[in-house]
């Protein structure tokens, strides 16, 4: 039997970033690939993605990413992933396909177009070492897919996002069938979606917005405004079955989610006709319209704010308009949804905000991972996507679902499980995960140390020193200039700075007599070293802040310094 690695580069005890990757012998599979938003002290980064070093060096062994939708948490690191290894193939759904190749075009990120091969529900494909099967589930995004990794070792299960719906739905209905099918084949691991494990009960029907919009769908004096963001899918179906069955137009403002409405799926689950979606050009036209507002992430409170400020093209609010923000806020962006919310308030439409108490994101429940477990019965249960406390809940549910506790594996990202002849343990090594940060130009472009450099830049501020010495003799020949900025303000006899000032110069006396004994002893990188740890501990012990000191020491040759003779009168009389 082939080996087989378990590991993770991301998602793992944190939000988003979720990518896992399933190794056997001289092949790597891929599923998913997802990006994070930063925290607060991550300055001037937009979004954080995995590491690929491990897959950069094993380029030649990756067969494939397997997508399970396209939503920014599983699909959001695609793009700086095609530009770090632009010969992958992307396996994805059709929607994915169109909603992957317009983002990565917005990204500017250069790719081969031919990277994406689209999948369908119970398609199989083959490799060397393994059988990879499609089958559909039930999330935010039609067309959600899991897959079955089919090994000489038994079946592996991964379920990146799903959730249990008894009733069949558009393109959203799972294959339960073939679910069942699939259990009876003896599976080895379920990899599982875990992030909401903290959810005792059922997702389903706390996903569901309808309840909320029916209401204020009937009152055709009003314009409603819903906003939601880009993964929202199921969401947006629910709105225009509504708009419909109200006599209302719907508008879609965001060109990627007008793409996806016009879609030849979407038009035939919901049964469009010309003339339901009108283009955005045309809302001001409808003064009972429902307008659909989508973004991802901070974009989606980008365009709220703007229009609560007049200041984004075709649509402004007024104090008719009612206006509903559908969606919860995600990691990493919940200040900027209470920000949101202010703005609104200001415009004097009727606003509406749905919390996650009310509103559950259609990810899988306590119950939901329990039922699954139970109907594929593996023998190993790895949780995934979330934070430890999430892990622990799911392997709880798991558990209950028949799984023996020793086989629960709860893992870290770049930690490696290894199966050998249907066992699978804990191997020795670890690969080398963590985050890239990404910035308006692209990935890898800031460093970590970058980043800690601007939080403690911003925090404490930046102290420069600057100073000439003579290069023959290391003796100081300027005055020496000190200057702070975002710290405090300085004057030349205050205390902070003629304890500076008299630091320096004693270091650089010091450096001249050792120069003039020995001229080896001297180096300039000591010097400025020694300098920086102790002027930052001067300051620190004088203002309590920890600011960058940059050290300027400038060596100049006075003998070739222009020294002007005195002019004398040739013109004698």
């Amino acid at each position: 039997m082939k080996e087989i690695n378990f590991f993770a580069l991301g998602g793992q005890d944190e939000k988003g970033k979720n990518i896992f990757c399933i190794e056997i012998e001289n092949e790597i599979y891929i599923f998913d690939c997802g990006l994070k938003y930063p925290e607060k002290t991550q300055l001037g980064i937009d979004q954080v993605v995995p590491n690929f070093t491990y897959l950069k060096e094993n380029e030649d062994k990756i067969k494939g990413v397997f997508l399970s939708n396209p939503s920014i948490y599983n699909a959001g690191g695609i793009g700086n992933l095609l530009k770090e290894l632009p010969n992958v193939t992307v396996y994805c759904s059709e929607i994915a396909v169109d909603l992957l190749r317009d983002r990565i075009t917005k990204q500017k990120i250069k790719h081969n177009a031919s990277s994406y091969k689209t999948i369908k529900n119970k398609d199989a494909i083959k490799f060397a070492n393994a059988e990879i099967h499609v089958f559909k589930a039930t999330a935010s995004f039609p067309n959600t897919f899991g897959f079955a990794v089919v090994t000489d070792q038994g079946t592996i299960v991964y379920m990146g996002d799903y959730m249990i719906q008894a009733n069949s739905e558009y393109s959203f209905e799972a294959d339960t069938l073939w679910v069942n099918d699939l259990s009876k084949q003896g599976i080895l691991a379920f990899i599982s979606d875990s992030e909401y494990a903290e959810r005792i009960d059922f997702t389903m029907p706390n996903h569901r917005i309808q309840k909320y919009i029916k209401g204020p769908m009937k009152d055709l004096s009003s314009r409603l405004i819903i906003g939601i963001f880009e993964e929202d899918i199921y969401k947006v179906y629910e709105i225009i079955k509504e708009a419909k069955d109200a006599g209302r137009k719907v508008g879609v403002y965001g060109k990627t989610m007008f793409n996806i409405v016009n879609s030849k799926l979407v038009q035939k689950d919901l049964d469009l006709q010309p003339g339901d979606i009108i283009p955005t050009s045309e809302i001001e036209k409808y003064p009972n319209c429902v307008v659909i507002i989508n973004g991802t992430g901070d974009a989606l409170y980008s365009r709220l704010e703007k229009m609560a400020h007049e200041s984004e093209d075709f649509i402004s609010f007024n104090e008719k308009d009612f206006i509903i923000l559908a969606t919860p806020p995600i990691a990493g962006v919940e200040k900027r949804h209470a920000q949101t919310l202010d703005e609104l308030a200001r415009t004097n439409a009727r606003v509406m905000s749905l919390s996650d108490r009310t509103l559950w994101t259609m990810r899988a429940s306590f119950e939901d991972i329990k039922l699954m477990t139970h109907i594929f019965r593996p023998k190993y249960f790895i949780p995934i996507k979330g934070l430890f406390k999430n892990f622990l809940l799911a392997e709880k549910a798991a558990i209950e679902a028949g799984v023996n506790e020793k086989n629960t594996l709860l893992i870290s990202n770049g930690q490696i499980l290894k199966a050998t002849n249907g066992k699978i343990v804990f191997g020795n090594k670890k690969i080398k995960a963590g985050d890239s940060f990404v910035n308006a130009i692209g990935a890898g472009g800031v460093s970590s140390v970058v980043v800690n450099e601007r939080h403690q830049l911003a925090s404490n501020g930046v102290l420069v020193m600057g100073v000439n010495i003579d290069l023959k003799t290391k003796q100081i020949v300027s005055l020496i200039d000190i200057q702070m900025r975002g710290l405090i303000y300085v004057f030349e006899d205050s205390p902070i700075f003629k304890l500076t000032q008299k630091l320096v110069a004693d270091e650089l006396f010091v450096a001249a007599a050792e120069f003039k004994k020995d001229p080896k002893t001297f180096s300039l990188d000591e010097i400025k070293k020694t300098l920086q740890f102790k002027i930052g501990t001067i300051v620190k012990q004088e203002t309590g802040k920890k600011p960058i000191v940059l050290i300027a020491i400038n060596e100049i040759d006075e003998s070739k310094h222009y020294n002007p003779k005195p002019m004398t009168n040739n013109n004698k009389k």
